[in-house]
């Protein structure tokens, strides 16, 4: 490259021209009072994670019997898979139709929940299912509330 396309080193380049951004202006107090009023949405929906823990204690019912008597732990396998394949197809279909998701994001939820409740005994169910089940139900009821003025 030559020289003498190169400006002079003692000069400055033009100013360029700074534009505004658009979009909305929220003061201080209007964040805090927005971040107060709602919680963040769930990653559930209520009915989803109401599904994981019906199914996993209905599911205890059969899976108790078949511990307790040793020629039925066998079946245990089947059971399992058995809940873990009805409680995704369950959430997946919830996640779906009721809470708008695409199904990608649905199937990927109901595959973990499938899991999640297939796993023997009510524990995991329960565990993962209370907690989204009550923040999902906060969120029902902020939605019903009139908002804070």
């Amino acid at each position: 490259m030559s020289q003498e396309n190169l400006p002079p080193a003692n000069e400055n380049p033009p100013p360029q021209e700074i534009k505004p951004m658009e979009g909305e202006v929220f003061t201080l107090e209007e964040r805090r009072q927005r971040r107060s009023l709602s919680a963040p949405p769930p990653p559930l929906h209520i009915l989803s994670a109401l599904a994981t823990i019906a199914l996993d204690w209905i599911w205890f019912g059969i899976e108790l019997p078949a511990t307790l008597s040793l020629a039925f732990i066998p079946s245990l396998i089947p059971l399992t898979l058995g809940l873990g394949l009805l409680n995704m197809a369950a959430v997946t279909l919830v996640q779906h139709f009721l809470a708008d998701e695409a199904w990608g994001k649905a199937l990927a939820k109901g595959l973990v929940m499938g899991i999640v409740a297939g796993v023997p005994y009510p524990v995991f169910g329960t565990v993962i299912g209370v907690p989204l089940a009550t923040w999902a139900g906060i969120r029902e009821v902020q939605k019903l509330l009139p908002p804070k003025n």
